[in-house]
């Protein structure tokens, strides 16, 4: 089983990816139908209960933030 400390590491790395690839869809550099929104709202879902540090909250809302529609 997954430790906490393993699960915060492994959601920090999913919301990093998925800032990275929505970046990389607004510098148009990838295609902007490659996102599956119901896994990025699964992602946020699953690792939410998990931050406890204002860095993750943070990270949470610029996910977030990225995700939005302009």
């Amino acid at each position: 089983m997954q430790s906490e400390r393993d699960k915060v590491r492994v959601g920090r790395e999913k919301l990093h990816n998925i800032i990275e690839t929505c970046k990389d869809i607004i510098e148009r550099s990838l295609d902007p139908f490659i996102i599956d929104v119901d896994e990025f709202i699964e992602v946020l879902r699953e690792y939410f209960s998990c931050w406890d540090q204002p860095e993750d909250l943070c990270l949470d809302a610029e996910a977030l933030h990225y995700r939005a529609p302009k």
